[in-house]
């Protein structure tokens, strides 16, 4: 038996070594075609994907928009509107506006942040008050007449300075800002008047007055003027000019001091001198007008007492001023004689060498 046993381990198949293979990878089998309708088998189905996971993006910002308006005290712009533009929920930066001679006084529908909505304010502003312009009124002897004007107006605003009630016929002499625009410095407006309206002249044949009653003595052709002089009956004066009011009253100048004679006679002689004086012809001189040239210009006349005349070298009239008269000239001419004169806004004329011209 151990002999058998020997040859039958001898002769015994031994196992074929082990090879190592890649792994098939299992197939889904294919469902069998078939009439009859076979039961699925889920096994046979991979498992299904996730669904990948959204990524989150920021929304975007809505553009807002905001319009400004700037008006005046009636509703009327001062500019175009500033529109502006904004992320919603930031913040207005209102552009604050400065307009010459307002200020700002009201502010309509101010919003601080931009909204979904369209937004509209209303920015108002008022004029700023300007300084005043005092308007005076004043007799050629610098007498106030009566109560100074106040003028008031917005800055920048125009005005126009009128003589009071009752006056205008008797204004002489306005200064060159009766219009114009209230400033920031307070402005003066002087009218000067002559109350009666005079208008002055020469007694050119007439020579000498005769009174025939006692009459009162005047410093100035004014009933307000009277001094504590009496002038004789029947004496005897020689005169110097007339000063007529509109109302055809006559006042005779005697040099230096005036009457308003009730009774008198007016001659050409003193009847009572020996002498006998030449009365001296009629003065007439032909001339040639060089240049003529129109002017705006203001100056102020020398002295106190000048002879106006109706022409260059025709028609003199002796008048009284106050010292410095300002005086407005409209035109300038120069003669073949070389002589200069300035035609007075009156339209009086006057040689140059009496008027101190004004620095434009």
């Amino acid at each position: 038996m151990n002999l058998i046993s020997l040859l039958q381990s001898l002769f015994k198949k031994r196992p074929k070594p082990v090879v190592h293979q890649q792994p098939v990878q299992a197939t889904r089998p294919e469902p069998t075609t078939s009439s009859v309708d076979q039961p699925v088998n889920d096994d046979f189905f991979d498992v299904p994907e996730q669904p990948a996971t959204p990524i989150a993006v920021a929304p975007q910002p809505k553009i807002c928009h905001a319009t400004i308006h700037y008006l005046d005290e009636h509703n009327q712009p001062l500019r175009s509107p500033i529109n502006l533009t904004g992320n919603e929920h930031t913040a207005i930066h209102l552009p604050w506006l400065k307009f010459t001679g307002y200020y700002l006084a009201n502010i309509h529908n101010l919003q601080q942040n931009f909204d979904q909505s369209p937004i509209t304010i209303w920015l108002t502003y008022l004029p700023k008050m300007a300084a005043p312009v005092f308007v005076i009124h004043r007799n050629l002897d610098g007498g106030p007449l009566v109560k100074p004007q106040l003028l008031r107006g917005a800055l920048n605003e125009p005005y126009q300075a009128k003589p009071f009630d009752g006056g205008v016929n008797f204004v002489q002499h306005v200064s060159a800002n009766q219009t114009g625009h209230f400033q920031e410095k307070t402005q003066t407006v002087v009218f000067e008047y002559d109350p009666l309206n005079l208008k002055y002249a020469d007694t050119n044949d007439v020579r000498y007055i005769q009174l025939l009653a006692s009459t009162p003595v005047y410093e100035k052709p004014s009933q307000e003027t009277k001094l504590t002089t009496q002038l004789p009956k029947h004496s005897i004066w020689r005169l110097f000019g007339t000063a007529t009011t509109t109302a055809g009253t006559c006042w005779y100048n005697l040099g230096g001091y005036w009457i308003l004679p009730t009774e008198h006679e007016l001659l050409a002689t003193n009847p009572y001198l020996k002498q006998t004086y030449q009365v001296p012809p009629q003065f007439n001189l032909d001339y040639q007008t060089i240049t003529a040239e129109d002017v705006t210009l203001q100056g102020h006349i020398l002295g106190s007492t000048v002879t106006l005349w109706q022409a260059p070298y025709i028609g003199p009239v002796r008048c009284q001023l106050q010292e410095q008269r300002a005086v407005n000239l409209i035109q300038v001419v120069i003669l073949d004689n070389h002589s200069r004169w300035y035609e007075l806004s009156n339209h009086y004329w006057i040689l140059a060498s009496l008027v101190t011209v004004d620095e434009v």
